[in-house]
């Protein structure tokens, strides 16, 4: 999986390498007059609504570090009437199957 440290230590974003930039566990930036957005982590219920666990992670926090936190659909859910032009997640789509 991801190095949840690097990650944790980006929270708001940044380039994590050459031409690699993440955009935090959620986040929006403009590139080439594109506005994107993305959440980041794979949805796990139990974990929705708890804090980010701390380093040194124990052996739940190591698996918890990457699951979505309600608190990062809200900020972007916050966005409301600014128009997103690219939205990017971790997980897929419900039903995406079904498109395409």
């Amino acid at each position: 999986h991801e190095a949840s440290n690097v990650l944790a230590s980006q929270y708001h974003g940044g380039f994590v390498a050459d031409n690699i930039y993440y955009l935090g566990h959620s986040g929006v930036v403009n590139v080439a007059g594109l506005r994107i957005a993305g959440l980041s982590g794979i949805f796990k219920g139990p974990d929705l609504f708890r804090d980010y666990p701390t380093p040194p992670y124990d052996r739940h926090g190591i698996r918890s570090a990457y699951h979505v936190r309600q608190f990062e659909i809200d900020k972007l859910a916050a966005m409301r009437g600014q128009a997103i032009d690219v939205f990017v997640s971790h997980d897929w789509p419900v039903g995406i199957t079904k498109y395409g």
